[in-house]
């Protein structure tokens, strides 16, 4: 229910989940606010249908602080390589018309706006971001007070996010494990020594990171590779082949890349994230305390000097790390798992009526 203008880990979700669903013999489509509108970053498969409603939800400011964020984003997006969408004629996305038995699956960061924009319409809640979670419900309770939205269910992507759910509504947030690894992320034995990192959650982290890294003695000459902005194939190739991969998660639901790193059998430091926690440990990679950047490169370091010298254990944990991650977040795992879920949705929803 959203249209984003770059690769967003939670998007890449719900495009799976509808495909998924869609082949076990349900009718789920993406719901997108611009009528020719495409996500680039991923090749779904799926129904893709435009909401004159969630247009009006997501563009309906025409303030001149409006008009001025708008123009901002229009020129980001020409430069950022985007300018094919202003030169091409896209599709244009059928209309959708609302049906008795259709029910929206509305994202935790914009649910009390979704819920509103579109009254008396079903709603099941779909939490993949704890903070996205916590300051909508502030919203929430800003307009609606104590009195909480209806949902005809709520389910989340991690521990984490079931943990929030049952902190902000008191009730259990049944999940399903994620699909973090898949073909493109087979497990590397010949990794290059070489460091990947996303850095669109801590920019200017990033950036004094990538300074301290050029400086430091031991690790003059590493190549240090910036994935942004870059479809799945690529990315997930560059993770592939290198053999460092450093966490800038920040306040993430489960926070997809460092897991999808281990996959590959990459040597995971930095940032646990919060969510990350149920995977990302001592056992599978090198936490770092969140905003301690001088230990993270210093760890960098001490891992680089402990490969050069005598790789053996480092081996062992990247295997280590790798089988974890491919036995408990592997796409059938995950298929299983978001079937099983939805299974007990469907009685629910039977069962209501």
């Amino acid at each position: 229910m959203e249209s984003a203008e770059r690769p967003v880990g939670g998007v890449n979700i719900l495009l799976w989940l509808i495909e998924r669903l869609n082949e076990a013999g349900y009718r789920v489509a993406a719901l997108h606010g611009s009528r020719n509108y495409k996500y680039d970053y991923r090749n779904f498969t799926g129904e893709r249908l435009y909401s004159r409603d969630l247009d009006h939800l997501l563009h309906r400011s025409l303030s001149p602080r409006g008009f001025l964020t708008r123009a901002k984003q229009a020129l980001k997006s020409l430069s950022g390589m985007r300018w094919r969408r202003w030169l091409q004629s896209l599709p244009r996305l059928p209309v959708w018309h609302p049906e008795p038995q259709d029910v929206l699956v509305v994202p935790e960061f914009m649910y009390p706006e979704a819920v509103a924009a579109f009254e008396g319409m079903p709603c099941i809640l779909a939490v993949q971001d704890v903070f996205g979670l916590m300051y909508a419900n502030l919203r929430s309770r800003r307009w609606q007070g104590v009195q909480p939205e209806e949902f005809r269910a709520i389910f989340s992507t991690s521990q984490a996010c079931a943990n929030a759910v049952r902190a902000v509504f008191n009730v259990p947030g049944g999940a399903f494990s994620l699909p973090a690894c898949h073909a493109g992320l087979t497990y590397n034995p010949d990794k290059k020594l070489q460091i990947a990192f996303m850095p669109r959650k801590r920019r200017e982290e990033s950036k004094i990171l990538a300074t301290l890294i050029d400086r430091h003695p031991a690790l003059v000459g590493i190549p240090l590779v910036a994935i942004d902005q870059l479809p799945d194939e690529t990315a997930h190739r560059l993770i592939r082949e290198s053999l460092l991969f450093l966490s800038l998660s920040r306040r993430e639901g489960f926070g997809l890349p460092p897991a999808e790193a281990m996959a590959t059998g990459c040597l995971v430091i930095g940032y646990t994230g919060v969510g990350g926690e149920e995977y990302f440990t001592s056992e599978t990679g090198f936490p770092i305390p969140d905003g301690d950047i001088v230990a993270f490169v210093n760890q960098i370091a001490d891992v680089v000097s402990a490969w050069r010298q005598s790789p053996d254990e480092l081996e062992r944990k990247r295997r280590h790390a790798s089988d974890f991650i491919w036995n408990r977040y592997n796409e059938m795992a995950a298929r299983q798992s978001l079937l099983d879920l939805w299974a007990c949705i469907d009685a629910h929803q039977t069962s209501q009526g």
